[in-house]
């Protein structure tokens, strides 16, 4: 049998370079049992880093705190987390931190006794942000995601469904829109979706399956301000083609006006431009 040889070419992939802390301590290293890489058992955040400071900090925590509630994990508390974010972000760097909390170091199978949590905390220097400047090609997954209202709204380890459906364009889109087992539509593969129809802005319900992410629930306090109509309900494909206007949200991006969806056109609406606007975003 020949030996498995890799292909130079293919694996000199460009990795920025990231600054990270297991359990407060300098290291790139986790351990092999750790429950988080055999089983996915864990949670993260995704934060903006703006100048040294963490964007919505107090929103992160609070979804890591109800996550870690869900899954019975040990939250590490705001001021072990602050600490680490101290030790790795100046008041110079921006980019993105990410936050992982897991139960720990256990033994063989799915039973966790006697588990220490872990918690990897890395930073991520800024990159260029060419979607802050541009509208979103959208197209629809054929992957689906399971119902499960137990692990609803969690952002927890387990991302495979995002990643296979990821895995289904190449550069010609920049996001996909994935949906449930049942057929309605729930979010993007890394955001969440708000359309407008007649005036209306509508967003899925995400009480099934999907992430509640932190820069909707900033966008759904702003509606309020604004006196904008809002309806969360189960939303249908069909429904896409129809919208007057469309945008995506996460914390990293903001908000991410959409230009196509599967070459159906449209236009930045004045509903997507005053929560721009509104958030301090740019237009």
């Amino acid at each position: 049998m020949e030996p498995y040889r890799t292909n130079p070419a293919r694996t000199m992939i460009h990795i920025p370079a990231i600054s990270s802390l297991i359990n407060g301590q300098p290291d790139e290293c986790i351990n092999l049992q750790d429950r988080g890489l055999q089983y996915g058992d864990g949670l993260f955040e995704t934060i903006r880093i703006d100048r040294g400071e963490p964007q919505y900090w107090s929103a992160h925590l609070r979804r890591l705190q109800l996550g870690c509630e869900k899954l019975n994990l040990m939250f590490p508390g705001e001021n072990v987390l602050q600490a680490d974010v101290a030790s790795l972000v100046s008041t110079e760097n921006s980019g993105t931190l990410k936050v992982v909390v897991t139960r720990g170091v256990g033994q063989r199978g799915y039973r966790a006794v006697d588990t220490q949590p872990s918690r990897i905390v890395s930073f991520y220097p800024q990159q260029s942000s060419p979607e802050r400047f541009k509208t979103a090609h959208l197209c629809m997954c054929k992957h689906r995601l399971g119902i499960n209202p137990a692990l609803a709204g969690i952002k927890h380890l387990n991302r495979l469904e995002q990643v296979l459906a990821r895995a289904e364009w190449e550069d010609e889109y920049d996001e996909g829109i994935m949906l449930d087992m049942e057929g309605r539509v729930i979010e993007g593969t890394m955001s969440n979706l708000f359309l407008v129809n007649d005036g209306v802005l509508i967003t899925p319900e995400l009480t099934r399956c999907g992430v509640a992410g932190i820069m909707r629930e900033q966008i759904l306090e702003k509606v309020k301000a604004l006196n904008i109509t809002l309806k969360i309900r189960d939303i249908q494909p069909a429904e896409l083609r129809q919208a007057d206007e469309m945008f995506l949200s996460n914390s990293i991006i903001g908000i991410w006006p959409v230009g196509t969806f599967e070459g159906h056109s449209m236009a930045i609406g004045s509903i997507t431009e005053s929560l721009m606007q509104s958030l301090g975003l740019p237009c």
